[in-house]
């Protein structure tokens, strides 16, 4: 089973945290293109990429379910 993100629910954790995609890039040392390319689906998110979006972006388990595992959870059902 591949992960992907909830591009709607991520960028709206983001908006609500006052942060966009280029400034998460830089915190967690990742390329603003890398970042753009999980967020629209077209490369799939690693570990750096969920470990560092829970911690920078002090995601609760449940956001952090709802953006990385939810879309997988249901559509295995």
């Amino acid at each position: 089973m591949s992960m992907t993100v909830d591009a709607e629910k991520f960028c709206n954790i983001l908006k609500s945290k006052g942060m966009n995609a280029k400034e998460l890039a830089q915190r967690i040392d990742m390329s603003p293109c890398t970042i753009s390319n999980i967020i629209n689906g077209r490369n799939l998110p690693s570990y750096q990429f969920t470990n560092g979006c829970f911690f920078e972006l002090e995601m609760t388990e449940h956001e952090f379910m709802d953006c990385f595992y939810r879309q997988n959870i249901l559509s295995n059902q």
